[in-house]
């Protein structure tokens, strides 16, 4: 759970390590693309008034490099890089990364890949979530800060990010990522508010005045690249180019042909210059090349093996390894297998002449990308190839078996967005189109719009051939199930996931998103065994799903499984074992930052359970403000009917019945149009009948509305039990709980020992305290394993307390001693007024501050936010605890059992 503790002190920056790490990327050591730094300029060029320029930025917080294309910023801070020996981590930033968790999975990544982050670090493991909430970033800012070293974050290209959220998180790197230095790499300058940081010299720019060539640069280029040139030669560069550095080299490139004078005919102006070097570049290759280099300027980077997917039957290698050589604009990235860019100035004009003169290979050379990148696990870029090449029914098969299997990782807002440059009218007749949009819909929480998508892609998948029917056949079940339980009709959850694994056990080849389709049905068919109250098929459908996981990433599949399987423990009664799986697994949630997604509401609502079984009313009630804080990704609505319903009984418990009846309202609101299933009519019956006793025994009135749905047989006898024997209608009491008591069914230990106190509350109205104690004792012995108190010390008729009050007074082991404890008669004290909403994540973890005394100043320090934040949230927290001060807060915090 997020709390906060004292703040921890800040370790300055230490001085510039010099060293290099090893570099280390994702499984297998795989560095992704985007994680390199560009080629230095040619044959070892320096540029050390550039480079000196560049010292700075291992001392300073930021460091902005713009200027407009062709003014070589990549190259030069790449070539200071290398020279300079500098542990930077290099990400080059594309349009797709301006969503604040493909940013943050980006960051994390290009760190790990330049061996800044040790293996054991806490960034190693760190796994970035769909949604970067507040909790995540606190969790990456708090690794950064930690970091053993100095480290550089390099972010080229950087005009790419303009989301507000997104330059919020920059700007939180530059505050507060100490010991790590950005440089920011652009063609303007960035939209960050850093005023006071510019003020205090932690900022420095390298402007295009700065990266101009002077007299010294253009003759060291013109020898490295082998060209003659004369003082004369050099002073008209200069003046036609004004240092612009693409200029010079197309001037100088235009001098090295035998036979032409330098910069005869070279022409003013950037469009002049732009024209320039696509006539030098492209009218100098043979046709077949100029053909291969006009198709391949799709790609943002190519291998040779994508080329050759672009342009069949082309030399790929050759063609890309002679323009590396010939310095013809073509860079090589990364190692094995190696990697090209086209310069920006080069590929924008060669993509514009492709899309104007022959609109018809635009569109075929993206379809070719496309399908490529499918195929070699780089859907997203095989997205955005579809989409350019405006083939919708290949954007919809590549996201029905490829991209979808990224809707549950730091992707997700990439995906959805690219998704949603598809027409709402798309193609017509297309069972792929459909599916796509039916997705989107469902991770957007549009249910109805889901299954009418859903509904026409089922009449369009006969047009579908053999090989790829599976996939799309699996996705339309997934999709209805997962419809079905935003509806809280489980029993249809469960049959769409059965049916859809079906569908997988017919596909006849294992397409890309198989792994992640399949995890999806067992997840979705647990959950409806689970709520079904076919538990024990519900624990081992989840098994499996946990056991085949094959990703070594976090995911909100597996937590939701682990989360479900201490829910499956809570149930049945198993509380130790549901109160370690519940901490396990919300301790692996809070390490990540994850840990305020609906996902986890299984594993606090099992912490909840446990704790009011075992008579620890203030864990049980932090567990479920824990369990409402985490509302990220939407509402189960039969999950929220469970988590009022136990919220009701801990009220009830702990003598709050205003707050009791207030929940059990929210849990009728909350219910869904269909029938309740019985798990969660067991655990809402549970609540009513504790509500009806503590009004029989009071002689009051109780109105409760009625929620549709059938509770177990067994619950139902003993919740029908309890009733009777606080209305005096003993003989019906002891019969319901003698006919519990006979069941062969493997009851819980709850509900046994329920039915044991009713029998002993019978045998003691009808004068027989022998046989009450008796089964008083064995009451103790059945709930002594998992430490259960509760049905001991709740409100129930005097008959019950009496032999309970009796055999606790005569033992003095630890049960018998907790459930005296708890009998003993407290002060009737004003009940607190209930919570006007849930608090929030961020509200839970500054109240558990306030009780440790902290400032404004440290608590924003802790939470890497400002102090005026800070105060925006402590108004919010006071509002719901209708309080006035911090002192208040923290006394209503205890009363409401969310402070120890």
């Amino acid at each position: 759970m997020a709390t906060v503790g004292p703040a921890h002190h800040r370790t300055p920056d230490a001085a510039p390590d010099t060293g290099r790490g090893p570099a280390h990327g994702g499984p297998g050591g795989v560095v992704p693309d985007r994680a390199h730094a560009p080629s230095p300029l040619p044959r070892g060029l320096r540029r050390p008034r550039v480079e000196q320029r560049l010292d700075a930025a291992t001392t300073r917080r930021l460091t902005v490099v713009v200027a407009g294309a062709g003014w070589g910023k990549s190259t030069a801070v790449a070539a200071w890089c290398a020279t300079r020996h500098v542990r930077a981590a290099w990400l080059t930033l594309e349009p797709r990364d301006d969503s604040v968790p493909v940013f943050w999975h980006r960051v994390v990544e290009a760190l790990r890949a330049s061996g800044a982050v040790p293996r054991t670090h806490d960034l190693a493991r760190l796994q970035v979530p769909p949604t970067a909430t507040a909790a995540f970033a606190t969790r990456v800012l708090r690794g950064l800060e930690s970091l053993p070293a100095p480290a550089l974050l390099v972010l080229d290209d950087f005009q790419h990010l303009r989301s507000a959220d997104v330059l919020a998180a920059v700007g939180d790197l530059v505050r507060y990522a100490r010991p790590l230095h950005l440089v920011v790499v652009g063609r303007a300058d960035p939209p960050l508010s850093l005023r006071r940081m510019s003020l205090d010299g932690q900022v420095d720019h390298l402007r295009a005045e700065h990266l101009a060539f002077d007299a010294a640069d253009v003759r060291a280029l013109a020898v490295a690249e082998g060209v003659p040139v004369t003082a004369r030669g050099v002073r008209h560069l200069l003046d036609r180019t004004e240092g612009w550095p693409v200029g010079v080299r197309l001037g100088l490139m235009h001098g090295a042909e035998p036979g032409r004078e330098v910069l005869a005919g070279f022409g003013d102006g950037d469009r002049a210059v732009a024209e320039y070097l696509l006539e030098e570049v492209l009218a100098r290759q043979a046709p077949d090349v100029r053909h291969f280099l006009l198709r391949t300027s799709v790609a943002s980077t190519l291998t040779a093996d994508l080329a050759e997917a672009i342009v069949p039957g082309s030399p790929a290698d050759r063609y890309l390894e002679d323009r590396v050589t010939a310095h013809d604009f073509v860079t090589a990235v990364g190692a094995a297998p190696a990697m090209y860019r086209f310069h920006p100035l080069l590929r924008d004009m060669l993509r514009g002449r492709l899309r104007f003169e022959d609109p018809d290979g635009f569109r075929d050379a993206h379809a070719r990308a496309a399908r490529w990148l499918m195929g070699h696990d780089e859907p997203l870029r095989a997205l955005e190839h579809a989409a350019e090449a405006g083939s919708w029914d290949l954007f919809g098969e590549v996201f029905v078996e490829s991209a979808a299997a990224l809707l549950p990782g730091p992707q997700r807002a990439a995906v959805l967005a690219a998704a949603h440059r598809m027409p709402l009218d798309p193609e017509p007749g297309s069972a792929w189109c459909e599916l796509c949009a039916g997705a989107v819909a469902g991770i957007e929480g549009r249910i109805p719009a889901c299954r009418q998508h859903v509904v026409r892609a089922r009449r369009l998948l006969p047009a579908l051939d053999d090989a790829h029917r599976p996939a799309a056949e699996v996705l339309a079940e997934i999709l209805d199930a997962h419809a079905a339980r935003g509806r809280g009709d489980v029993a249809a959850t469960a049959a769409a996931a059965s049916a859809a694994h079906r569908s997988l056990a017919r596909a006849p080849w294992p397409f890309p998103a198989f792994s992640t389709y399949r995890g999806w049905a067992r997840d979705l068919r647990a959950t409806g065994l689970f709520w079904s109250g076919r538990v024990d098929a519900a624990r081992t459908e989840l098994e499996r799903m946990l056991r085949d996981d094959d990703t070594p990433a976090l995911g909100l599949t597996a937590l939701n499984g682990q989360a479900y399987l201490a829910l499956c423990d809570a149930v049945q009664g198993r509380y130790a074992s549901a109160d370690a799986r519940a901490a396990a697994t919300l301790g692996l949630a809070e390490e990540s930052g994850w840990s305020t997604y609906e996902q986890l509401r299984p594993a606090y609502a099992a912490a909840a359970i446990a704790g009011l079984a075992r008579g620890d009313w203030r864990a049980a009630d932090r567990a479920l403000a824990y369990g409402w804080a985490a509302d990220v990704g939407g509402d189960e609505p039969v999950l929220v009917v469970a988590l009022h319903a136990v919220q009701a009984q801990v009220a009830v418990a702990s003598g709050r019945t205003r707050a009791a009846t207030a929940a059990l309202l929210d849990a009728v609101r909350a219910a869904p149009p269909v029938d309740l299933p019985p798990v969660a009519a067991d655990l809402l019956a549970r609540a009513v009948t504790d509500l009806r006793v503590h009004a029989l025994l009071r002689d009051e009135a109780l109105d409760v509305p009625v929620v549709p749905g059938r509770p177990t047989a067994d619950v139902r006898r003993v919740c029908r039990a309890r009733t009777s024997l606080a209305a005096h209608q003993t003989s019906a009491a002891d019969e319901d709980a003698q006919r519990v008591l006979d069941d062969d069914a493997d009851l819980d230990v709850l509900t046994r020992v329920e039915a044991l106190l009713v029998a002993a509350g019978a045998a003691e109205a009808g004068h027989d305290a022998g046989r009450a104690e008796s089964l008083v004792r064995e009451a103790l012995a059945e709930a002594d394993d998992e430490g259960v108190v509760l049905p001991f010390v709740r409100a129930a008729p005097p008959v019950v307390r009496q032999p309970v009050e009796r055999v606790t007074a005569r033992r003095d082991d630890p049960l018998a001693v907790r459930v005296r404890s708890l009998l003993v008669r407290r002060p009737v004290v004003v009940e607190p007024s209930p919570l006007v909403a849930p608090l929030t994540d961020r509200e839970l973890a500054i109240l558990t501050a306030l009780a440790t005394m902290q400032s404004n100043a440290e608590i924003a320090d802790e939470l890497f936010v400002s102090v005026n934040t800070v105060k925006a949230h402590l108004k919010a927290l006071f509002r719901k605890l209708d309080v006035g001060s911090r002192r208040g807060a923290v006394h209503r915090g205890r009363e409401l059992g969310l402070l120890p």
